[in-house]
Protein backbone atom coordinates (compact mmCIF):
# COMPACT_ATOMS: atom_id res chain seq x y z
CA UNK A 1 0.00 0.00 0.00
CA UNK A 2 1.12 3.56 -0.57
CA UNK A 3 1.84 6.32 1.91
CA UNK A 4 -1.31 8.17 0.81
CA UNK A 5 -4.68 6.92 2.08
CA UNK A 6 -7.93 8.51 0.95
CA UNK A 7 -11.09 8.02 3.03
CA UNK A 8 -13.93 7.53 0.56
CA UNK A 9 -16.57 7.67 3.29
CA UNK A 10 -19.44 5.26 2.91
CA UNK A 11 -18.53 4.07 -0.58
CA UNK A 12 -17.58 0.42 -1.16
CA UNK A 13 -13.82 0.12 -1.61
CA UNK A 14 -14.33 -2.44 -4.41
CA UNK A 15 -17.38 -1.42 -6.47
CA UNK A 16 -17.67 2.22 -5.25
CA UNK A 17 -21.43 1.82 -4.62
CA UNK A 18 -22.90 3.93 -1.81
CA UNK A 19 -23.29 1.84 1.39
CA UNK A 20 -24.94 4.59 3.43
CA UNK A 21 -28.38 4.17 4.99
CA UNK A 22 -29.69 7.15 3.00
CA UNK A 23 -28.83 5.43 -0.32
CA UNK A 24 -31.75 3.06 0.29
CA UNK A 25 -30.09 0.21 -1.63
CA UNK A 26 -29.69 -2.17 1.34
CA UNK A 27 -25.89 -2.22 1.04
CA UNK A 28 -25.49 -0.85 4.60
CA UNK A 29 -26.57 -4.22 5.98
CA UNK A 30 -23.58 -6.59 6.39
CA UNK A 31 -21.03 -4.03 5.20
CA UNK A 32 -17.62 -4.12 6.88
CA UNK A 33 -14.84 -1.53 7.23
CA UNK A 34 -12.37 -2.04 4.40
CA UNK A 35 -9.15 -0.78 2.91
CA UNK A 36 -7.97 -1.39 -0.61
CA UNK A 37 -5.36 -0.26 -3.12
CA UNK A 38 -6.20 1.99 -6.06
CA UNK A 39 -4.47 3.99 -8.77
CA UNK A 40 -5.01 7.55 -9.89
CA UNK A 41 -4.16 8.30 -13.51
CA UNK A 42 -3.50 11.79 -14.84
CA UNK A 43 -5.65 12.62 -17.84
CA UNK A 44 -2.96 14.85 -19.35
CA UNK A 45 0.18 12.77 -18.84
CA UNK A 46 -1.28 9.30 -18.22
CA UNK A 47 1.07 8.95 -15.24
CA UNK A 48 -0.31 6.89 -12.37
CA UNK A 49 0.22 6.90 -8.64
CA UNK A 50 -0.81 4.20 -6.21
CA UNK A 51 -2.93 5.14 -3.22
CA UNK A 52 -4.77 3.38 -0.44
CA UNK A 53 -8.50 3.91 -0.01
CA UNK A 54 -10.55 3.31 3.12
CA UNK A 55 -14.31 2.98 3.38
CA UNK A 56 -16.57 -0.06 3.56
CA UNK A 57 -17.00 -3.29 1.62
CA UNK A 58 -20.60 -4.03 0.62
CA UNK A 59 -22.08 -7.52 1.09
CA UNK A 60 -22.05 -8.27 -2.65
CA UNK A 61 -18.30 -7.67 -2.87
CA UNK A 62 -17.76 -9.86 0.21
CA UNK A 63 -19.41 -12.92 -1.38
CA UNK A 64 -17.20 -15.99 -1.76
CA UNK A 65 -18.07 -18.97 -3.99
CA UNK A 66 -18.46 -22.29 -2.16
CA UNK A 67 -15.98 -24.89 -3.46
CA UNK A 68 -18.62 -27.62 -3.09
CA UNK A 69 -21.82 -26.19 -4.62
CA UNK A 70 -20.44 -23.08 -6.34
CA UNK A 71 -23.02 -20.74 -4.79
CA UNK A 72 -21.85 -17.33 -3.55
CA UNK A 73 -22.18 -16.92 0.23
CA UNK A 74 -21.21 -14.75 3.19
CA UNK A 75 -21.27 -17.63 5.69
CA UNK A 76 -18.30 -19.92 5.09
CA UNK A 77 -16.00 -22.38 6.77
CA UNK A 78 -12.43 -22.94 5.59
CA UNK A 79 -11.20 -26.53 5.71
CA UNK A 80 -7.64 -27.42 6.76
CA UNK A 81 -6.95 -28.08 3.06
CA UNK A 82 -8.07 -24.52 2.18
CA UNK A 83 -11.49 -25.28 0.67
CA UNK A 84 -14.27 -22.73 1.21
CA UNK A 85 -17.51 -24.45 2.25
CA UNK A 86 -20.84 -22.64 2.67
CA UNK A 87 -23.00 -23.19 5.75
CA UNK A 88 -25.57 -25.16 3.70
CA UNK A 89 -22.98 -27.63 2.43
CA UNK A 90 -21.45 -28.01 5.91
CA UNK A 91 -24.88 -29.07 7.23
CA UNK A 92 -25.23 -31.76 4.55
CA UNK A 93 -21.83 -33.31 5.20
CA UNK A 94 -22.06 -36.29 7.57
CA UNK A 95 -18.51 -36.05 8.81
CA UNK A 96 -15.05 -34.86 7.88
CA UNK A 97 -14.39 -38.08 5.90
CA UNK A 98 -17.07 -37.08 3.40
CA UNK A 99 -15.50 -33.62 3.15
CA UNK A 100 -12.08 -35.15 2.46
CA UNK A 101 -13.58 -37.27 -0.35
CA UNK A 102 -15.10 -34.14 -1.95
CA UNK A 103 -11.79 -32.28 -1.60
CA UNK A 104 -9.98 -35.13 -3.35
CA UNK A 105 -12.54 -35.07 -6.21
CA UNK A 106 -12.24 -31.27 -6.58
CA UNK A 107 -8.44 -31.51 -6.74
CA UNK A 108 -8.63 -33.68 -9.87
Amino acid sequence: MSNITVDIGELCTHCFEDTSFSAGNGKRVNRIPSESDAEITSVNTENTISIGISGYMCPECRLIDCDTCGNPTLETEITPQGMVICAGCMETLDDMDQLEIQEDENAR
